[in-house]
């Protein structure tokens, strides 16, 4: 217990998909210093807010490619309008090795520091992280241009849906608190309220928009529980995913969630609170796995899958008893 100090009683969408794997998962999650987002992460964001609330884009992101590095160059008496020549056949050793004291020494007497070409590119770097990192403090995250790139084609071929085209109201992301389901208190936020008619929608990026893999994708990312969780907080049985793919061509496709998608995520949340209330009753044991498998032996025998049972032949196994 003393290495996961922080217990909550109130979930998430992720907390709870934490939970299904095990308690320990959820522990570690609640617990866990928040690690450098991923490219996939970075992506995902700078394309939501692009696409939602452009306006605000330049209050969150800049690019780390135009930071303006020129007076850090100055403070730091840099001088690289010359370049030290490299040693050649028509200039000796100790000749060039002259040179480069003669130049260093009239950098010096300038207040400037003499570089080489080649060290130019490591100090704008170094410098344009110093710039980051002071600015990171207030808020502002640096991406790449490659990044914001990807982005905006995200955003141009899923222009139709736009904001504007949809007639969506996006002054600020829809968050909910303490929303009780089945016993336990709910927070989140959706991408987009549609007040009339009452419609959730929310962005998604994806390796392959294409329907036939959205279909096992939901089930393994569990986005019909985030849809359900939706559903129960705004009141509405209209949830939509606008899901575009990271890259060129950068194919995209809207689609709304079934009715069976939600009653199967009613389900399968419903146990997973119960679950949940009945950890808390007992004080957030740390437990792997086997939380889910209680009252089985200890030696616990997996079963073959659903599908491997119907494709087992046992006439050999008949033949031979």
């Amino acid at each position: 217990m003393e290495n996961y100090p922080i217990k909550k009683t109130t979930l998430s969408f992720t907390a709870i998909k934490e939970f299904a794997e095990s308690p320990c998962s959820l522990l570690h999650y609640w617990n866990k210093e928040r690690d450098e987002p991923t490219y996939d992460m970075q992506l995902g964001k700078v394309f939501e807010m692009l696409f939602l609330r452009p306006n605000e884009f330049s209050k969150y992101f800049q690019l780390r490619d135009s930071i303006d590095i020129s007076q850090k160059l100055e403070k730091y008496a840099i001088w690289y309008s010359e370049m030290m020549p490299e040693p050649t056949r028509m200039i000796s050793l100790a000749q060039n090795k002259a040179w480069i004291a003669e130049f260093e020494a009239a950098a010096i007497a300038k207040g400037k520091v003499a570089i080489r070409n080649t060290d130019l590119e490591k100090i704008e770097n170094r410098l344009r992280d110093e710039v980051e990192a002071e600015n990171t403090a207030s808020g502002i995250t640096y991406i790449k241009d490659t990044l914001y790139y990807a982005a905006l084609g995200m955003c141009t071929a899923a222009s139709s849906y736009s904001p504007s085209n949809l007639g969506i109201s996006h002054d600020n992301f829809v968050k909910f608190d303490d929303f009780d389901i089945f016993g336990v208190k709910f927070r989140g936020e959706a991408d987009s309220l549609e007040k009339s008619p009452h419609v959730i929608t929310d962005l998604k990026k994806v390796p392959n928009a294409h329907p036939k893999y959205l279909e096992r994708l939901i089930l393994e990312r569990k986005w019909h529980w985030q849809a359900y969780i939706y559903s129960k907080a705004f009141d509405t049985r209209t949830v939509l995913y606008l899901c575009v793919e990271g890259k060129a061509p950068y194919n995209h496709f809207r689609f709304q969630f079934s009715e069976k998608h939600l009653l199967l995520a009613e389900q399968e949340i419903r146990v997973q609170c119960e679950r949940f209330k009945i950890w808390i009753e007992k004080g957030y044991p740390e437990n792997s796995y086997n939380f889910h498998l209680e009252g089985t032996p200890r030696n616990y025998i997996l079963p073959l899958s659903k599908w491997q049972e119907n494709t087992l032949d046992l006439s050999e196994e008949v033949e031979n008893a």
